[in-house]
């Protein structure tokens, strides 16, 4: 796409607020337009235009979280992680969480992170000792059981 036939399809209200694209749309709601290699987003090529080239690997950011707005002042250049990361998903709420459901801080001290099949997950350990305390509470038997297995295998090593 040209420059003059991109410029067509923005409306700038002034230099500082949202330049709202007016052309199609993706269906995530993100200006999408024809260049001679393909199809690209509109932000993207707004880039391009007012800024230069966009380095590999690398993603342009809505500093103003409309999908719509093709601003360069309103864009940044960032990684795909970062991008994410300044988001609203849930990947992103995760991250930023400070204290575990139950009000105490993650921080060095009180935090362990756990591998399992689904992934990594962030333990508070106070939470932890909660739980294993109320468990061995409730399944005394259970927990007898296994001490007696432990030890017989001890004895045998």
């Amino acid at each position: 796409m040209k420059r003059e036939n991109f410029l067509k399809c923005i409306t700038i209200q002034d230099k500082k607020s949202c330049w709202e694209w007016q052309c199609a749309l993706s269906k995530k709601g993100y200006g999408s337009c024809s260049t001679k290699t393909g199809s690209t987003t509109a932000h993207r090529l707004s880039y391009i235009f007012f800024r230069g080239r966009v380095p590999k690997k690398m993603v342009i950011d809505h500093l103003c979280r409309n999908r719509k707005c093709v601003n360069p002042n309103h864009l940044e250049i960032v990684t795909n992680k970062e991008n994410i990361l300044r988001g609203f998903g849930a990947c992103a709420t995760y991250a930023r969480q400070t204290h575990c459901m139950r009000g105490h801080q993650y921080d060095s001290g009180n935090m362990v992170m756990r591998k399992d099949k689904k992934g990594t997950e962030r333990v508070c350990i106070i939470c932890e000792r909660i739980r294993a305390k109320k468990y061995r509470e409730e399944n005394p038997d259970k927990i007898k059981s296994y001490q007696q297995r432990y030890e017989k295998k001890r004895k045998l090593i």
